[in-house]
């Protein structure tokens, strides 16, 4: 399942200031500056952003704030140096060093209110002399516009451009920029009419004319050919200023005679309406709750294996590389970091099989702490759990997507459902029946493939280009992901770059169909707590 176009990187300020620093100078107080760092892929630290220097301050709050790309579906690791700076122009060498601390940013943004408190520490320095003062960072996101336009158009009277029938038109709507024009939206074509309605739909005001409302617009109004030389029918060059003053505009055609009429109008009703993105709510409280379900079918093979895919060694098998590469992100997003853990297709202690289990035999509360309550939890479970099959989703799916279901206004939480399985599903149509229902539920549902089995038929759920029809139901939206763990070949960062990219868009749209707005931003108490 490919990105939607609309899935776009955003910015967080990072606004640093420092607490009870270590004095480095004798005559007077430290002269502080913060360098921040990203760690790159190969492990090297580059360079992000430097604050000001303050001087003579122990306890400075800098005004400079730190720019930064954020990726949610990436773990970026933050490092945050600070420097007691005597010489202006000198290299950071000469400088004498007062600490460093160590953070995510995934951990920063999504914190309860958005802000982390770190002890700096010197490596090499005695602990009694490690003490070298803290550093408070929070985050907001770099302020965007958050508008969008809704276009009803239709038009009457359009020149007629098929010998044997009507024209069967659509538009193009482009912007100016610089001296070229851009195309930013295209109708659907509306078959054999000159009187055409055309579905309405949404353009961010950013990408529509980056909030200038006398930016330049053009719409060229096309009678669509099955050859592809689709004929012109006519234009308008116009702003949004004066589509909203004047609605109802002749398109123009400069290869028409002159004195001829108009090739018709186009009525083109607008309406402004407020957007969100993925951060208005996250800054604004909403939280992501994460749920596992692990595979326990015969097919995985007996755990004391050496060749089964719950083989347990001083290796990481693959259930537990998916759940670290995964679990890792999604954990800074969930405040008290309570993980429900479900596994299906195994025999219980009693004989019975079950399709949707708590992994810590507890089905009134399923949760564990931390992803390292997870792993623990299926380490038991394997000496526990027999194996047995077969491979149902249905009704974990119908589980899970009833616990999601106390998202609201008031309480906004959104649940990422991670499946981890070796074969394909033998429920499938119910399976199917349970996702399409789930659609309008506020949950993602990702399918991790592990090991060598043909997953083909994985394919039928995640959709591309259309969305998940069961009988005469179709789905409200896209919610499944599968990637095979195998085609990763071991880079686990990106298995959960790949597999959480959309998961931004997915809460964004589910939080806009239910009108869902952002909460306002919490307030932390007076005094942080460490971190």
């Amino acid at each position: 399942m490919a990105a939607p176009p609309d899935h776009l990187q955003t910015a967080v300020l990072l606004h640093i200031s420092c607490m009870n620093l270590h004095n480095l100078d004798a005559l007077s107080k430290s002269d502080p500056e913060v360098i921040t760092e990203v760690k790159q892929p190969n492990g090297s630290w580059s360079l992000v952003g430097k604050t000001e220097k303050i001087i003579n301050n122990l306890n400075p709050t800098f005004s400079t704030p730190i720019s930064i790309a954020y990726y949610f579906e990436q773990v970026q690791n933050l490092r945050f140096r600070v420097l007691d700076v005597d010489h202006d122009g000198a290299t950071e060498s000469e400088q004498d060093y007062i600490g460093s601390a160590e953070s995510t940013l995934g951990n920063i943004v999504g914190s309860k209110y958005h802000e982390v408190s770190l002890t700096l520490t010197k490596p090499g320095a005695h602990s009694h002399a490690n003490d070298r003062g803290r550093i408070v960072i929070k985050a907001e996101e770099v302020p965007q516009l958050r508008q969008s336009v809704v276009f009803k158009m239709s038009g009457s009277k359009l020149d007629k451009k098929d010998f044997f029938g009507k024209s069967d038109p659509y538009v193009v709507i482009s912007k100016l920029r610089g001296q070229e024009w851009t195309k930013i939206h295209q109708t659907e074509v509306v078959m054999k009419t000159l009187d055409p309605t055309w579905n309405s739909f949404e353009i961010p005001l950013g990408q529509l004319n980056g909030g200038n409302m006398n930016g330049q617009l053009r719409f060229e109004c096309y009678d669509w050919d099955s050859d592809g030389k689709h004929d012109f029918i006519g234009s308008i060059d116009t702003t949004l200023s004066q589509i909203i003053e004047h609605p109802h505009m002749d398109l123009l055609n400069a290869k028409k005679k002159k004195g001829k009429e108009a090739s018709g109008t186009l009525h083109i009703h607008t309406e402004m309406v407020q957007t969100y993105g993925f951060l208005d709510y996250i800054f604004g409280g909403c939280q992501i709750s994460l749920i596992v379900a692990i595979d326990f079918t015969l097919s995985n093979r007996e755990p004391r294996e050496p060749n089964s895919l719950h083989f347990r060694s001083q290796n990481l098998n693959d259930y537990q590389k998916a759940i670290i590469s995964i679990g890792n992100i999604l954990e800074y997003y969930d405040y008290d970091k309570k993980f429900p853990v479900y596994g299906f297709g195994g025999q219980l202690p009693d004989g019975t099989t079950s399709h949707c289990f708590a992994l810590n035999g507890n089905p009134g509360n399923p949760e564990v702490a931390y992803v390292q309550g997870i792993l623990d939890v299926y380490n038991l479970a394997l000496d526990n759990i027999k194996l047995s099959g077969p491979t149902n989703f249905s009704e974990l799916i119908h589980n899970c997507s009833q616990y999601s279901r106390s998202a609201s206004q008031a309480a906004q939480i959104y649940t990422v459902l991670l499946i981890i399985t070796d074969g394909e599903i033998t429920d499938m149509d119910r399976t199917i029946d349970e996702i399409v229902s789930a659609s309008d539920d506020p949950l993602s549902i990702i399918i991790c493939g592990v090991g060598k089995a043909d997953f083909t038929n994985m394919n039928r759920l995640d959709c591309d280009g259309q969305l998940l029809r069961s009988g005469m139901r179709t789905a409200k939206r896209d919610i499944v992901q599968f990637v095979p763990f195998r085609e990763y070949n071991g880079d686990t960062a990106k298995l959960a770059a790949d597999t959480l990219a959309e998961v931004p868009a997915q809460l964004v749209g589910w939080m806009k169909s239910r009108k869902i707005a952002p909460l306002v931003r919490p307030v932390p108490p007076p005094v942080l707590g460490s971190t």
